[in-house]
């Protein structure tokens, strides 16, 4: 399941494309940009009930901080990570 704010011009399909090769049903991959982890998110299947689960108010997120060993980071570039602010630093 790939989770994305809806307004991120500057995401490629190269980007989508890099996550779901590193997809595995054990990983959560999200995109990196300066190593940080960010959006999108591509979470795999052993994670989507505690997605399905999560507290109201609560996020994404919070399925990274509680499974911090399935995070396998995509480095990119902020400009093709899709973040909306890819001027700022």
């Amino acid at each position: 399941m790939c989770v994305s704010a809806g307004d991120q011009p500057c995401l490629t399909r190269q980007t989508l494309e890099a996550l779901a090769i590193g997809a595995a049903p054990d990983t959560i991959r999200p995109a990196a940009p300066d190593g940080t982890p960010g959006s999108p998110v591509l979470f795999g299947r052993d994670y989507f009930a505690a997605l399905l689960h999560l507290p109201q108010g609560s996020g994404g997120s919070a399925v990274l901080r509680a499974h911090p060993q399935a995070i396998r980071l995509l480095p990119t570039r902020r400009r093709t990570a899709g973040h909306r602010h890819p001027q700022r630093p």
